[in-house]
């Protein structure tokens, strides 16, 4: 949070560096966000870049004492939203379905990733958003609650709901590994 501001002033004043070290920090989270709603790579690295367009052109009116992620990822939503209404096609259960098969962003997946697509037949697209904010971009409950729309014990028992699923899938294949090893 305290580099988050320090950054927004610097970017204030017109430091380039300022603003690559937020787009490092925060591309692939607005990236998640908007693909989890329009479903296209293509659409969504387009919204990244008018996001990030628009904080470009606002930024002098972001006051630093509020949360930057939370307006970086309110304009994300809201530019998302444009680009469906132009589209006409706005459709408020989209995930992020065709992402786990996609191998590339614009760098390799994580570790966290793969292995959360690995169990993407178990969870379902709620479970996989969800926990892929809460782990991978260390939003908090409420955070996601925000961009999802729903309540705060909603998104925690989506939350846990998936973990356990996974938990449960994980001891399945262990038990099943040491039992082929007893039979070796």
């Amino acid at each position: 949070m305290k580099e988050d501001v320090k950054l927004v002033k610097e970017l204030q004043m017109g430091k380039e560096e300022a603003f690559n070290a937020l787009y490092e920090k925060y591309s692939r989270l607005v990236f998640h966000i908007v693909f989890s709603m329009l479903e296209s790579r293509d659409d969504a690295n387009d919204v990244v870049q008018d996001t990030f367009m628009v904080i470009i052109e606002k930024i002098a009116t972001f006051n630093p004492k509020n949360n930057f992620k939370s307006w970086i990822i309110r304009i994300a939503k809201n530019k998302a939203i444009d680009f469906l209404r132009q589209k006409n096609r706005i459709d408020k259960d989209v995930c992020l379905d065709t992402f786990a098969a996609n191998t590339t962003y614009d760098k390799k997946m994580t570790d966290f990733e793969l292995m959360l697509s690995e169990y993407r037949d178990i969870i379902n697209k709620d479970e996989f958003n969800v926990i892929t904010l809460y782990v991978f971009h260390r939003l908090q409950f409420s955070e996601i609650a925000k961009i999802y729309d729903k309540s705060v014990s909603a998104v925690n028992n989506i939350y846990y709901r998936g973990i356990t699923k996974i938990k449960k899938s994980f001891e399945r294949e262990i038990e099943y590994e040491q039992a082929s090893e007893k039979l070796l």
